[in-house]
């Protein structure tokens, strides 16, 4: 700030996460609450099959991404992004994953590493045989994966920003992540929309809830840069009050 820099109100990229250290199987799955451990294993005893996606898959990859983009109300990449990033990333640095049941699609997501740091970037998932637990086994797939290309960590990537601000404020300004299940939140009581359906899902695998600096502004002008914030307010106002509308 002495910079002249500003916070953002223009944040693309979620600033709070939770990172899982990656070690050995029965560690990691120790980490892991209890319910997710044994969500893990009944998907293999279920018959869910994981395996790394080839280019061919990429239709079926990019049906499940619009299925949850119609059931969760988020915006999704077009065709050819997914298909640019595939062939970008993939395989020295990225892995599309896909879990199966008797050959049909459930669920996908995309891990990546860079460096020590394993990356969760995107994820997918349809309704069909929900209860055989895909996401959990692909979860743990990329887990996997992540540590074997030499990942020291596994970033979840997003979670409600008031939770990793409450987790700076507990670690007392010390830099350092807090347990998921060390913050004070009454699961059932969150909301269930947005990155807090998700944390649901993501805290269950363990791991310190961190904030990272965030994006932020260096002003050219103060009179436009005024303006510019005006408007993005502006902008957030109207889309809340389309959603309310949609949701009421």
């Amino acid at each position: 700030m002495r910079h002249g820099f500003r916070p953002s109100l223009h944040s693309v990229q979620p600033p709070s996460t939770i990172l899982v250290d990656l070690a050995d199987d029965e560690t990691m799955l120790a980490t892991m609450k209890s319910k997710w451990r044994y969500n893990v294993r009944l998907a293999e005893r279920k018959g869910v099959a994981v395996r790394a996606m080839e280019r061919r898959d990429l239709p079926a990859f990019y049906r499940l991404m619009q299925e949850t983009s119609a059931r969760d109300g988020f915006a999704v990449h077009s065709a050819a992004y997914f298909e640019a990033a595939f062939d970008l990333l993939t395989p020295d640095h990225a892995v599309f994953l896909m879990a199966e049941y008797a050959g049909e699609p459930l669920a996908a997501i995309v891990v990546a590493v860079a460096g020590r740091n394993g990356v969760y970037l995107w994820g997918a998932s349809s309704e069909r045989e929900r209860s055989r637990m895909p996401n959990h086994a692909l979860q743990w797939a990329g887990l996997r994966w992540a540590r074997e290309r030499s990942a020291a960590c596994y970033d979840l990537w997003g979670i409600p920003d008031d939770l990793g601000q409450l987790a700076m404020a507990l670690a007392s300004g010390s830099g350092d992540g807090v347990a998921s299940e060390a913050l004070p939140v009454q699961l059932e009581t969150l909301p269930g929309h947005g990155l807090w359906g998700v944390y649901r899902f993501k805290q269950g695998f363990g791991g310190q809830v961190v904030r990272y600096t965030g994006a932020w502004d260096l002003p050219l002008s103060q009179v436009e840069y005024a303006l510019y914030r005006l408007a993005l307010r502006m902008r957030k106002s109207m889309t809340r009050q389309r959603g309310d509308t949609a949701t009421g």
